[in-house]
């Protein structure tokens, strides 16, 4: 369409109106302003895949935060229940430690159970051709 500006009489002040000229279109121009208006049917099923394909990324989307969120709650409540349970060991470890008194048990043992000290002669030093491991079951070398 084309315009143009034309004053417009009438009033102590001029506004500028524009003025439409028309021209009969061609059959060639209004088929083609048809076809570019028209929606065809590949058009409306193309943006309906789309828009179904946008709707299941955003429900997988909420589907996963949602299990990430869920995730995330169950591991602070093993958290707090992990830290309960070394709390409670670390206390308990405490109590057995306190009441063990050395003195008491050496007096026990050597008095009341008759136990003595190893002599020098019934120790025996060796060196261990690899110190990762002990077999327990092992030939013990002789005296050095």
């Amino acid at each position: 369409m084309a315009y143009t500006h034309g004053y417009v009489d009438g009033s102590s002040a001029r506004s500028l109106e524009p003025v439409r000229r028309t021209r009969p279109l061609s059959a060639r121009t209004r088929r083609n302003r048809e076809r570019a208006l028209a929606i065809r049917a590949r058009d409306v099923a193309f943006f309906s895949v789309m828009v179904l394909c946008v709707v299941f990324a955003c429900v997988f989307y909420l589907s996963a935060q949602s299990k990430v969120t869920q995730y995330s709650d169950d591991v602070q409540k093993q958290e707090k229940e992990l830290q309960s349970i070394v709390d409670a060991n670390n206390a308990t470890e405490e109590r057995l430690n306190s009441s063990l008194d050395s003195d008491a048990i050496y007096r026990r043992a050597t008095k009341e159970l008759g136990m003595v000290y190893a002599s020098d002669d019934q120790v025996i030093y060796y060196d261990s051709t690899s110190p990762d491991y002990v077999v327990q079951y092992g030939e013990i070398p002789g005296k050095k």
